[in-house]
């Protein structure tokens, strides 16, 4: 849902087919492995089932984008464009060890919350998952959603598949990739209890990471938003819709 300030104003220019992976949102929680190669299946079906046939133009964030990238790895011939929102790098290990272990402290609270989520003392605390910026109308769904169960579980289950999705992606993801790759990298990072010197090095290295990503494609391209957070897409909707419409242009171009 925290897609919404952009697929409704790109509705009116493209084809767009937005979904919840298995467990969030209004989808059915699975007891399939939450790693990327699963999930990738999944959207494949879905998008059989829904009738929409390729080519597409594939969009992920965060993790998401390790799906898009693994999709588009294992059937080329489906993708013409990929975007990926700040995405997760392969490479995410050789961040400093300092914010390793922020991020680690944050992968303790997502354990804890799949723990306390079924006594709804989450709800209690007003902590809903996935809840960020979102237009008006939608506030109140994306609460409801959110302190589901299933998202809570889904959320630590893909977390602790994370580093199987990423060797999925690398054993699989070709030298070259020849359809466009844009890929939009936040420029700005929660310092926390972190020295100034450790998000430097933090903001360095993510985007080197990302510019990585974008030289695989013969068409790639990165784009820094320097005034927002990871969740760009709901920071500067306007900017990533004017990315994909981008996109779309490029790829009229090749065909």
């Amino acid at each position: 849902m925290d897609w919404s300030w952009i697929q409704e104003e790109l509705s009116s220019e493209a084809k767009v087919f937005a979904y919840d992976r298995a467990g969030y949102g209004w989808s059915e929680s699975t007891e399939q492995t939450r790693t990327s190669g699963e999930m990738v299946e999944e959207l494949r079906e879905l998008l059989t089932k829904a009738e929409i046939p390729p080519p597409y133009i594939l969009v992920g964030h965060s993790f998401g984008a390790i799906n898009m990238r693994l999709y588009q790895a294992k059937y080329p011939n489906e993708v013409i464009g990929l975007v990926l929102v700040d995405p997760t790098p392969e490479e995410i290990h050789t961040l400093p060890l300092e914010y390793k272990a922020k991020l680690d402290k944050e992968k303790g609270m997502i354990r804890l919350a799949n723990y306390l989520a079924p006594f709804g003392i989450l709800r209690l605390l007003k902590m809903p998952m996935g809840y960020v910026n979102l237009p008006e109308s939608k506030i109140k769904s994306a609460k409801e959603v959110g302190y589901r169960k299933s998202a809570y579980k889904t959320a630590y289950n893909e977390l602790i598949h994370i580093n199987e999705s990423i060797k999925q992606l690398s054993q699989t993801q070709q030298e070259v990739i020849t359809v466009p790759v844009y890929v939009i990298t936040r420029g700005t990072f929660h310092k926390g209890n972190l020295s100034v010197e450790t998000i430097k090095c933090v903001q360095e290295i993510w985007s080197n990471l990302h510019t990585k990503i974008a030289n695989k494609s013969t068409k790639g391209k990165q784009i820094i938003i320097e005034d927002s957070g990871h969740f760009i897409h709901c920071e500067k909707p306007k900017l990533v819709k004017e990315v994909i419409l981008d996109m779309i242009e490029e790829t009229k171009r090749s065909t």
